[in-house]
């Protein structure tokens, strides 16, 4: 009788042993199956965010390919939250940049060439030196708009613009990613060969305007053209403009 009571209360505690078992599997059950919930809700926050930041990265490079392809920049800001200083330091480089750019546009040798029409040389020939120092004004402020464009490529000169506009840390990495482009190395060195080009073509201008002074009785204009009688006054002028053709045609390619 002992033997079966002791048989029995083995069975019993063998079942209970079984049953804390079964019981700690199902709370292993219940425990991944919150902890994988948790998770879940994680990745779903996660991804949300993600996409957006996403969001807002776009506004803010659409806004930089409009500026790119138009050459203009709106005081607009559509960005939001962050990324608005983003958009702002890039809008600010960028009004600056144009600002140089255009005062370039507007002083370099092209345009001033376009200025010497025979018209122009016919009102202004008792004043040609005026003209000549007129156009070396001009030159200075070219040479010192261009440098301020070439000082625009600088990589601590782009990222100063982070600190003006007091953009935070962790969006560094995407105004670098925008404003600092393989090809700036290319334009750079464009620009700096347009600028010894220039140079070279503004003293052959000077050459030209100091030749049309020194034989003043010896040109002449009718029908908007310009006609120079002297045969050796006339070589060194067209010289000088297939010298300046030439530099045209070299800075195309």
């Amino acid at each position: 009788m002992n033997k079966q009571k002791e048989k029995k209360k083995k069975i019993n505690k063998n079942d209970q042993e079984l049953i804390d078992i079964l019981e700690k599997k199902r709370n292993y059950k219940k425990d991944f199956l919150i902890i994988g919930t948790i998770v879940f809700v994680i990745l779903i926050i996660i991804g949300l965010f993600y996409l957006n930041r996403l969001s807002k990265e776009k506004v803010v490079r659409d806004e930089l390919n409009k500026i790119n392809e138009t050459e203009e920049v709106n005081d607009e800001i559509k960005a939001s939250g962050e990324l608005k200083e983003v958009e702002r330091a890039i809008k600010n480089y960028y009004k600056d940049y144009f600002s140089y750019k255009d005062i370039v546009d507007q002083t370099r040798s092209d345009a001033l060439a376009n200025l010497l029409t025979p018209s122009y040389l016919n009102e202004n020939r008792k004043k040609l030196k005026n003209v000549k120092k007129d156009f070396q004004e001009k030159n200075k402020e070219f040479i010192e708009n261009i440098d301020k464009m070439i000082e625009m490529f600088d990589e601590k000169k782009i990222l100063s613009y982070l600190d003006k506009n007091k953009v935070s840390n962790h969006n560094y990495n995407l105004y670098k990613e925008l404003m600092i482009l393989p090809e700036d190395k290319k334009t750079l060195e464009n620009i700096k060969e347009f600028k010894e080009n220039n140079q070279e073509k503004q003293d052959y201008l000077y050459e030209l305007i100091d030749i049309l002074a020194s034989s003043n009785s010896s040109w002449y204009v009718k029908d908007d053209k310009l006609y120079i009688d002297k045969e050796s006054t006339l070589k060194k002028y067209n010289e000088l403009r297939v010298r300046i053709y030439n530099l045209d045609k070299s800075k195309e390619v």
